[in-house]
């Protein structure tokens, strides 16, 4: 895991992580990890009872605004 997030903090690109604190697939301690190597923008949405794929599902409206929001900040001009 070192190997990795030293990899990760060596690049500067966008990094959007959504998990969930109850996911067993892939625990959301990996990606407050990788949130924390980061070194470009990035952004951290924990969303509970999500599971391991299923914020859009919880939370439909909270997850287009995040994502749109996020990729708004990397893209300029309007996004649909």
């Amino acid at each position: 895991m070192f190997l990795r997030n030293t990899l990760l903090a060596a690049r500067n690109f966008p990094v959007l992580l959504i998990c969930d604190e109850a996911d067993t697939t892939l625990p959301c301690r990996h990606a407050k990890r990788i949130y924390a190597a980061a070194r470009g923008p990035k952004s951290l949405w924990v969303v509970p009872g999500a599971f391991h794929t299923a914020a859009l599902g919880f939370a439909p409206a909270e997850f287009r605004e995040r994502v749109l929001d996020f990729f708004g900040q990397l893209v300029p001009g309007p996004l649909p």
